[in-house]
């Protein structure tokens, strides 16, 4: 009751819960919302009856180990699948695709006024910025994984930089490696983003923070995700479609997938180049960092 007593928050509230059911309701959904959670249609056991473009298992990934994952999309995770199935199992469909985006936008919105202290009317200029509601109330991405990284980066890597005893400064070291890996795998054009995600996640640290020994709090996490890159692209994308009534199945290494024009082959490079410089950096305490040059040699 105190919070809803507060008008500074109760009046964006408002127009907040407003806004959101307007642009939900009102925006008729369409077909690449829904293709996040295409895998879950493989519970039901006449799905593979249907001759669709991408059928039944269209996209499977093969990787290293023997380990499989129905993918719903070439370039996309499994990860919405999971996030989405409580509200799949308790309401219509319509409705809880409605209610599981409204719960990303909350938690966006929620982390953006705390990370960066909005009062007043910057809350206001926050609530009125109708482009998030369509972008995440209608996600087709899917960004909300994407967009929420940001913001908990930020925070995990403040305290990783902040006085804190080392079995802490691991333990979120290892949540933020885990947050990287999830946001890839759920798309893989979170490899775009990641240059940004380490921008921002730094930009409040003090110079010399970044010279003492804290550094290894949040470098190895860096290397962590980059190994989980070089495990997924390592194996290969099983694509299924029909074509001409007949279904065909393709094997293609899953780096093809990324690296089939001039812009991803550039954006590897540099992944390349960062990962040599910081196997570099750590190559007198860390035994392990010929690792890391055979996962440049793969994106090369």
């Amino acid at each position: 009751m105190k919070f809803w007593n507060n008008s500074i928050f109760r009046w964006p509230l408002i127009a907040f819960l407003g806004i959101s059911a307007f642009i939900g309701f009102s925006l008729h959904t369409h077909l690449d919302e829904f293709i996040l959670f295409a895998d879950l249609a493989y519970r039901n056991p006449n799905f593979f009856l249907n001759h669709f473009p991408n059928g039944y298992q269209a996209f499977v990934k093969h990787f290293p180990l023997g380990l499989e994952a129905n993918l719903p999309y070439a370039y996309l995770g499994n990860v919405q699948r999971f996030l989405f199935l409580p509200f799949y199992l308790l309401l219509p469909l319509e409705l809880a695709k409605l209610l599981y985006s409204f719960s990303s936008l909350l938690i966006i919105y929620y982390l953006m006024i705390d990370t960066f202290k909005l009062k007043g009317y910057q809350i206001w200029m926050l609530i009125l910025f109708f482009p998030m509601y369509v972008t995440v109330l209608h996600d087709s991405g899917p960004v909300n994984v994407g967009i929420i990284s940001f913001f908990l980066s930020k925070r995990f890597v403040e305290r990783i930089f902040s006085d804190i005893t080392p079995w802490e400064r691991l333990m979120f070291g290892s949540l933020l490696a885990f947050l990287w890996s999830i946001a890839f795998f759920d798309k893989q054009f979170y490899l775009y983003l990641f240059p940004g995600v380490i921008l921002f996640s730094l930009v409040n640290i003090r110079w010399a923070n970044l010279v003492n020994d804290r550094i290894w709090g949040f470098i190895l996490p860096v290397f962590v995700f980059m190994a989980f890159v070089f495990f997924y692209l390592k194996g290969e994308t099983q694509i299924k479609e029909y074509e001409a009534g007949k279904l065909v199945s393709h094997i293609v290494p899953t780096k093809s997938l990324l690296g089939g024009s001039p812009d991803v082959i550039l954006l590897l490079k540099f992944y390349s180049t960062f990962s040599r410089y910081c196997a570099f950096m750590a190559y007198v305490s860390c035994p392990f960092s010929g690792a890391f040059n055979d996962f440049c040699d793969l994106l090369e």
